[in-house]
């Protein structure tokens, strides 16, 4: 295909937007489920669809760190472990526990390598700088340079993307690894494999003893220590916070939303090409319901959050959001 070829999308409606009883927007994107036997259990669009993994790598850019034997003083704690794992809204806990994983690594926050964002003076308050702090530390445990950290040929970053090939069953040169936006290479994989990734990130299973430790504390972290995962009244916070931490989801920029069933040992992956993260979200709580992951008034209670009715200025109801009928 010739770089000014549209490619083939294939995109099936996720959430559908009504100003009154008018269908005024249509969020078009692919959905997938799997378990960890390799079993599909839903597929919406095109599942095959390479996607920039983006922030839904985080649980497994951490792994190199939590399958090192660590020192005890260089010990993240389980609260660090979430944030790395997570993208942080920049609240008090969250800029605390970054100082904090910054003090074990003996680095500043000047050494982190993801940008200030927008409005903000320092690097701190980026939604990755728990990530980027948990890089930090695996570069001191290991004595590695921290200049060029973020370089794709980093022994950290390759590390990374050896052991995220190796849990997802793929071949180096067939995966394009991509810049995020906070400058750490992300490879970009098959729909399909990000939700094998998150159906073992709760239950890994047929995996080397390390990797699935790795993959049980990070979760288990998750599962802890929610806020850390997000933020208040975040998506993603939240639902692990009303299913006790059955479910754990991880949002990607540009319209990724993943969620990991402990239970089931199900995967979802959603990708919405609006891009709309909230969209994604929306749907793959929509997919949740109709794989019986959450129960009914899980399922209310977060409907009513993250897809409530559509307000004016002046608070009125002018519209709804609906789930597409093919995802609920």
């Amino acid at each position: 295909m010739s770089a000014s070829a549209t490619p083939a999308v294939r995109a099936k409606p996720l959430v559908l937007a009504y100003r009154g009883p008018v269908l005024e927007n249509v969020f078009f994107g692919h959905a997938v489920a799997y378990d960890v036997h390799g079993r599909r259990h839903f597929s919406l669009g095109n599942t095959a669809r390479l996607t920039p993994v983006r922030s839904c790598l985080k649980p497994f850019q951490a792994l190199p760190l939590l399958m090192e034997e660590l020192p005890p003083h260089q010990q993240p704690s389980e609260q660090e472990v979430a944030l790395m794992c997570g993208s942080h809204a920049a609240e008090p806990v969250h800029l605390g526990t970054v100082r904090s994983i910054l003090k074990k690594a003996g680095a500043n926050e000047g050494a982190l390598g993801c940008g200030a964002p927008e409005g903000r003076r320092a690097r701190i308050y980026n939604n990755c700088s728990g990530k980027h702090s948990g890089m930090l530390l695996y570069c001191s445990v290991k004595n590695l340079p921290i200049e060029g950290y973020l370089d794709p040929g980093h022994p950290l970053q390759d590390r990374i993307i050896t052991e995220v090939l190796k849990l997802s069953r793929s071949v180096r040169p067939e995966v394009p690894i991509q810049v995020d936006g906070c400058g750490a290479p992300v490879p970009a994989l098959p729909l399909e494999k990000i939700a094998w990734l998150f159906a073992q990130l709760s239950r890994p299973t047929g995996l080397p003893a390390a990797m699935a430790a790795g993959l049980q504390r990070a979760a288990s972290a998750m599962r802890e220590h929610p806020l850390m995962v997000a933020g208040t009244g975040h998506f993603d916070t939240r639902i692990s916070e009303i299913t006790s931490g059955r479910i754990l989801a991880k949002c990607g920029a540009d319209g990724l939303s993943c969620l990991s069933d402990r239970e089931t040992g199900t995967g979802i992956a959603v990708k919405c090409e609006s891009p709309s993260i909230a969209m994604a979200q929306g749907a793959a709580l929509g997919l949740a319901r109709k794989l019986n992951m959450v129960d009914d008034a899980e399922f209310d209670t977060l409907v009513s959050e993250f897809l409530p009715p559509r307000l004016n200025t002046n608070g009125l109801q002018i519209g709804t959001l609906r789930l597409a009928s093919e995802i609920c």
